[in-house]
């Protein structure tokens, strides 16, 4: 399981990070406010890959030593 990690552990947070967008998404459309909705989805997905690439250099490290 540690083995994976740079996968399911990014993945969680996409999958949360979605759901709110979702839930909460279509309040701010409604109000007006689709900037949030689309710069909250962009974020979510910019921290993933980097949270993905970091892990997975770690792994990699710590598999070398």
């Amino acid at each position: 399981m540690k083995k994976y990690r740079f996968i399911w552990l990014p993945a969680i947070l996409l999958i949360y990070g979605m759901g709110m967008a979702w839930k909460f998404g279509q309040e701010l459309m409604a109000a007006g406010r689709a900037w949030q909705v689309w710069s909250f989805v962009v974020l979510d997905l910019i921290i993933c890959i980097i949270l993905s690439i970091f892990i997975f250099r770690r792994s990699r490290i710590d598999t070398r030593r």
